[in-house]
C-alpha cells in the first residue's frame, strides 16, 4: 500500500515567524514601490523633487532593493 504523507499545521511560534515575515516583505516591497514611483515622478518632472531629495530616496530605494528577501536567499 502507498503512504500517504500529512502537512502538518505550523505551531504556535512558527506560524507568527511566517506571518512576521511575510508582512515585513510586504510593506518592504510596498516601500520600494513608493520610492521608485516617486523617482520617476521627479525625473518626468512631474512633482518638483530637489536633486539632494531625489538621492536621498533613491539610495534608500536601493537599500531596499538589496536588503529585500529573495528565493536564493534559501529563506523563503
Amino acid at each position: 500500500m502507498s503512504e500517504v504523507n500529512t502537512i502538518e499545521p505550523l505551531s504556535g511560534g512558527a506560524r507568527a515567524g511566517v506571518l512576521t515575515y511575510l508582512s515585513v516583505s510586504a510593506a518592504v516591497y510596498v516601500l520600494m514601490m513608493l520610492f521608485g514611483l516617486l523617482m520617476r515622478m521627479g525625473q518626468a518632472q512631474w512633482i518638483g523633487l530637489p536633486p539632494d531629495i531625489f538621492y536621498q530616496v533613491m539610495t534608500a530605494h536601493g537599500c531596499l532593493l538589496y536588503t529585500s528577501p529573495s528565493p536564493r536567499d534559501g529563506l523563503l
